[in-house]
This record gives structure tokens, C-alpha cells and sequence, in this order.
């Protein structure tokens, strides 16, 4: 097939979306078929690289950087109707995701449309919380969420917890759960040395550390200040552990106000905040790391999960029902509901064996083989597409 992967949001952006977009580009790709990302740039020209075509966009500054495109260009409109397409994927739903929308239909061709993302987690930013509006801006996502997907070929998801809520949003449309792949080979330990790790450590006095870790946007959503809290309460037990530090690897607009509530809660020798990091140095910190934790509820998969699990690094998260296969509490990693579990929780994971611990990574890294393989996904979205394609005939 020839497909054509619309997406706002691509490399050399780090987010879920950019990840999973570049992972199925790279799939469909080792499975044969031929592949072009429509993408935007900060760029003000048209830019091509290979198979990737990118459009100048705006950056929205208090959106994490978010670029967002023109929705038509004649140039690339020209350029794109020679590939003579079979499929168009888009990723997201303004700019480029609306692009892709008017080329599917001008050229009466399949339009599948993957819902990633929970705009729900996210209207405080447009409503300031205020009540009212709130509830008005969610019943318009849910409104334009309906009216966005009715107008597609098919819809993909990656949990089923975004399928309940598309759903409950009263989306018809039939729903197909398809979990975004990881591509491991990019995140494995051993492409780092011990001498890597050591001077890491060295450098930022990190010698016989237990170390933590946060890794992702640093945004209000992804309910960080839980993790200090808990932490915090961690620390003042008589018997805790005092020779352990939570590294903050990331960026986004609530960086400045969790910097003054790790100080208010007086854990600045315990917490390190590094910033954003190139994407090719995520697997080093989660190889680092002793504990990788989140308690984030907003997400529609949870990558930096598996990611985690990959490099061997376990996972302790906030329960959330749709992370259930992936995590396997006591199994492949570990879950909290409150501040006295994480407490508990931490407790027990820092006072491991290496024997205990190494059978939790290990269970972790197959279970997360067998979920999420980029050939999986591949196979996975082939059948979206042959099933589309027979219902647009």
C-alpha cells in the first residue's frame, strides 16, 4: 500500500504522538510498503527529507511548543496527488490533520483518524477552571470529537479506556483498540557502558544513589506534585532510605511552580530537575534509574511505561484500569492508590533483592515484547486499513 501519515506533531518533537507516529512510519515500512509523513516546520519554507514533507507552521509557545500549520498548501497538494495514495492516517486533528482530511476526500480515498490523546485532561488550560466554561469547552471536545470522527473511514484508539470514552462522547463509529508499538531496539541498556552510568553519577554526586525517576511533559495533568508529596512522606520515615534522589527529566509549562512546591516541601537536596533531553538520551536515564514512577491518570496508553520496562528500569504508577495488561501489579510492576500505598510501595521496591528484582524486569520486558513489538502493531493497522479499504468501495 502507499499511505500517507498526517501528523502536527513529528520528530525532532519529543511526545507521545510524535513517538508513536514515527514507530508506525517505521513499521509499515519494514512491512513493505511505502510511506510519507506530512509534517509541519518551524522552517518558513516547504521542506523535504527523503519521505518526510513539512509545512511551516506557528509554534504556540503556551502549548508546549505546538506548531500548527496552514490546513491547505497547493504546493504539497500537487506534490502529494503523484503518490497516488491507497490510505491517509492522520494523527492529529487541526493543521495537518485537517490537510489530510481535505486530500481524502478530493481524492475519494480512506481516511483512518487515531485518537491519542484525552482533551478532556487538558481544558483547565483554556478554562482557567472555571466551572462553568469548563463544562461547556468539554461538551463542545465531546460535540466536535463526534462530528471530527463520523467524517473518517475508520477510527483507531489505544486503549480501551479512550474507547469508553469516545463512546461515552456517543460516538457510533465501530472502535478498533489498537496499542501504539514500541520499537525497542531504541531502547535497550546495553548500547550504554558502565562507565556511561558511572560518570553520570559522578558528575552529579549520584555515587551509591538509589535513583528515581519522572520522565515526560511537565504539566499539571501529569500529577507530579503526588509523586513529591509521597515522597516526602517516604523520607520522613525513621527507617527510610535517606542515600535516594528523583531525578525530573523533562520540561513544560508547570516546571517553575513544581520547582517552588519541591521547595516548599523541602526536598530540594532529593529532587533534581535535569530539563528536556534529546530524545536519544530518554533510554539512557530510564537505563540509570533504579524506579521509573508516574502518577499520571490522562493518558490514552502510557508509552513511558514499556519504554521503561524495556531498559529494564521498574515501574511503579497510579492504578489506571487501561494500563492493567502492561502493568501487573506484583508481577511486572507496581501500583499505588493513595499517598500511604506509594509510601508502602516504595518501601518495599527499595528493599528488594537483585533476585527479586531481576524477576520483575524480566516479566516485564517479555509481557512487553508480546503487547507492543512493531511488528504487532504493523499486522494490527494493516487490518484497520484492508477493512477500510473494502468499506470505501
Amino acid at each position: 500500500m502507499i499511505i500517507g501519515i498526517f501528523t502536527d506533531s513529528y520528530y525532532p518533537d519529543v511526545n507521545g504522538v510524535s513517538t508513536a507516529s514515527q514507530t508506525l512510519v517505521k513499521s509499515l515500512m519494514k512491512k513493505g510498503h511505502t510511506v510519507y509523513v506530512v509534517t509541519n516546520t518551524d522552517k518558513k519554507k516547504i521542506t523535504i527529507e527523503d519521505n518526510i514533507i513539512r509545512i511551516p507552521g506557528i509554534v504556540a509557545k503556551k502549548l508546549y511548543d505546538y506548531k500548527f500549520s496552514n490546513i491547505f498548501s497547493y504546493k504539497v497538494f500537487n506534490m502529494l496527488k503523484k503518490f497516488k495514495f491507497d490510505i491517509i492516517h492522520i494523527q492529529t486533528e487541526v493543521g495537518i490533520g485537517i490537510f489530510g482530511r481535505i486530500l481524502a476526500k478530493r481524492w475519494d480515498i480512506p481516511l483512518i483518524y487515531t485518537y491519542h490523546t484525552m482533551y478532556e485532561d487538558y481544558t483547565y488550560y483554556l478554562t482557567k477552571k472555571n466551572p462553568l466554561f469548563e463544562k461547556m469547552t468539554k461538551k463542545l471536545l465531546e460535540y466536535v470529537t463526534r462530528v471530527f470522527i463520523d467524517s473518517t473511514t475508520s477510527i483507531t484508539t489505544t486503549s480501551a479506556k479512550a474507547k469508553n470514552a469516545l463512546i461515552n462522547y456517543g460516538v457510533k463509529k465501530y472502535i478498533h483498540v489498537v496499542p501504539n508499538g514500541v520499537d525497542f531496539t531504541e531502547f535497550d541498556s546495553n548500547k550504554f557502558s558502565k562507565e556511561d552510568f558511572e560518570n553520570f553519577r559522578k558528575e552529579n554526586d549520584l555515587e551509591n544513589k538509589k535513583i528515581l525517576l519522572y520522565l515526560g511533559r511537565v504539566a499539571q495533568e501529569k500529577s507530579i506534585d503526588k509523586i513529591l508529596i509521597g515522597f516526602k512522606k517516604y523520607l520522613q520515615k525513621e527507617d527510610s532510605n535517606k542515600d535516594v534522589v528523583l531525578l525530573v527529566v523533562g520540561d513544560g509549562p508547570y516546571l517553575e511552580t513544581l520547582k517552588q512546591n519541591c521547595a516548599m516541601l523541602e526536598l530540594d537536596q532529593y529532587v533534581r530537575f535535569i530539563g528536556k533531553v534529546e530524545h536519544s538520551k530518554v533510554p539512557f536515564f530510564y537505563s540509570l534509574s533504579d524506579l521509573f514512577i508516574s502518577a499520571s491518570t490522562s493518558e490514552t496508553q502510557g508509552l513511558t511505561y514499556s519504554e521503561a520496562m524495556s531498559c529494564n528500569c521498574m515501574v511503579l504508577c497510579a492504578f489506571d484500569y487501561n494500563l492493567k495488561e502492561v502493568v501487573i501489579d506484583n508481577k511486572t510492576g507496581f501500583y499505588f492508590y493513595d499517598d500511604e500505598s506509594f509510601v508502602n510501595r516504595l518501601t518495599f521496591i527499595l528493599n528488594m533483592s537483585d533476585t527479586e528484582r531481576n524477576k520483575i524486569v524480566t516479566a516485564a520486558k517479555e509481557n512487553n515484547d508480546q503487547l507492543f513489538s512493531i511488528d504487532k502493531y504493523a499486522e494490527r493497522m494493516e487490518k484497520v486499513y484492508e477493512k477500510a479499504i473494502r468499506e470505501h468501495w
